[in-house]
This record gives structure tokens, C-alpha cells and sequence, in this order.
């Protein structure tokens, strides 16, 4: 077996430039999709991370009540997008509870509520977009 040199992942470009390139096509692509099958989608992202928020509240392991109180539905990179986080200021320690440190054993709550309603949120989004395009083709 002969040697070969290492392939490039990210290219000469650097994995940040990839990114910058998905990201405007992505908003690229965002702009082809109308007006009401977007706002209808939106309804769908909405309704399904405040879900996933309060399930994962509701999975936050109760001390003080400062980390369940912490998760909360911000937005996303862009309209069709949400992000449910989990962590501020008054509890730093998310992460560390998650994921358990060599002190101390993992407690999750976050990604067990996420698996938790994939396949309700999938369902949720596929209906809207369908709904949608039903409405916005005329059919």
C-alpha cells in the first residue's frame, strides 16, 4: 500500500467560507419559496420549538427553577428557522448538567425532549408546507 496524501476537507477556502457559501444559498433559496407557504411554515417552526421548549422545560431537573426558566425559543438565522436554548446568566450550568462532568453525572433534558417530538414536529412542518402549496397552487 502506497501512501497518499491527506485530501482537504474544507478546501483551500477554509470551512468558514463553505459556511458563507451555504448560508447565501440558503438565502437564496429562501427567496423562491412564496409569501404564504412561508407564513404558514413559520406557524408550523413556531408552534413546534415552543413544544420542544416547554417539554424540555418540563425535563429540567428542579433546584431553583433557574435552569428550566432559562429555556426559551429564539430566532433563527433567518424565517424559517428557530433555535430552543438552554442556559443564561442566572443558570450557566446547562451544559454541565446535559452532559454530566467528571465530578458529576449527566442529567439531560434538552436532547430527550428534542428526540422526544422529531417525528410530531416533521409531521407538523411536512403538513404545513403541504397545506400551503395546496393553497397557493389552487388545489
Amino acid at each position: 500500500m502506497g501512501s497518499r496524501e491527506p485530501t482537504p476537507l474544507a478546501g483551500a477556502g477554509g470551512v468558514s467560507s463553505n459556511k458563507a457559501a451555504l448560508a447565501a444559498i440558503r438565502r437564496d433559496l429562501l427567496k423562491t419559496i412564496p409569501a404564504q407557504v412561508q407564513a404558514e411554515v413559520e406557524k408550523a417552526l413556531d408552534k413546534s420549538a415552543h413544544e420542544f421548549a416547554d417539554n424540555a422545560q418540563a425535563l429540567a431537573p428542579r433546584q431553583d427553577g433557574d435552569l428550566a426558566d432559562s429555556v426559551r425559543v429564539e430566532p433563527g438565522a433567518d424565517n424559517l428557522s428557530r433555535t430552543v436554548v438552554a442556559g443564561d446568566q442566572d443558570a450557566p450550568q446547562a451544559t454541565f448538567i446535559e452532559f454530566g462532568t467528571p465530578n458529576a453525572d449527566a442529567d439531560p433534558f434538552y436532547w430527550p425532549a428534542f428526540r422526544l417530538l422529531e417525528k410530531r414536529r416533521s409531521g407538523q412542518i411536512n403538513r404545513a408546507v403541504n397545506k400551503a402549496l395546496k393553497k397557493w397552487g389552487g388545489g
